[in-house]
């Protein structure tokens, strides 16, 4: 039997950071569409600047109020995501493993949980040449009982099929962590895995 959980996690708890790698790659999408959103303005003014009212130049002052309009909206998309990603993590205490976003937070106290297993998504592209292989890895937490949190931040992690349990994604390179965290909390509930390196 484990203790209740707070309302947050107890001073000694393990965090694990999640979100900051996949938060850089929108960062970088998102720069990439400033810099389209950039030349489109670029192109717009000189357009503008070079306007006699020729059909050829109204359709490059156009194309151009595309391009700028376009990557203006995919860079504000792009850094929108990656901020709400920033701050994604998980924590295990005592009580239980937690979900932080940054502005939400949730609890699966350890009670509630059966075991607690990582599980490797292989995946193959057989259409492209080379043949490319990505692997990514999820923490998977089997439920005594069917999920009814009622918690939006956890009603996105569960999975509708088989038995009711919590799926988290981990992206590349903090599956390790995340599992060293859990087994140094709850060894007796981890089922070993194959070889997570």
């Amino acid at each position: 039997m484990y203790p209740a959980p707070a309302s947050t996690p107890q001073p000694d708890a393990t965090p694990v950071p999640i979100g900051r790698r996949t938060a850089r790659r929108w960062v970088f999408a998102g720069l990439v569409c400033a810099v389209l959103a950039a030349i489109g303005a670029y192109a717009m003014a000189i357009a503008a600047t070079d306007m006699v009212h020729t059909r050829s130049q109204l359709f490059s002052f156009s194309r151009s109020a595309l391009l700028l309009l376009f990557g203006g909206v995919l860079a504000f998309i792009c850094l929108r995501v990656a901020r709400s990603r920033r701050d994604l993590a998980i924590s295990t205490d005592s009580t239980g493993l937690w979900l932080t976003d940054g502005d939400a937070r949730a609890v699966i106290p350890w009670n509630d949980v059966a075991a607690v297993g990582l599980h490797e998504y292989v995946v193959t592209q057989t259409h492209s040449w080379p043949n490319l292989t990505f692997t990514s890895w999820s923490i998977d937490l089997r439920l005594h009982e069917p999920v009814d949190s009622g918690d939006p931040l956890l009603d996105r992690m569960v999975l509708p099929a088989g038995p009711p349990r919590y799926m988290i994604r981990l992206p590349h390179g903090t599956h390790i962590d995340a599992m060293a965290a859990i087994k140094a909390r709850v060894p007796e509930l981890w089922l070993e895995a194959p070889d997570a390196d």
